[in-house]
């Protein structure tokens, strides 16, 4: 039951830098 949990924090983790590097392009374009 701890592996879901760790799983989205992974999620979480990695989701933000892609979401701010798809803002930064749409800034440029």
């Amino acid at each position: 039951m701890l592996q879901a949990p760790i799983e989205g924090y992974e999620d979480a983790i990695v989701v933000p830098p892609i979401n701010a590097n798809n803002f930064e392009l749409k800034q440029t374009l």
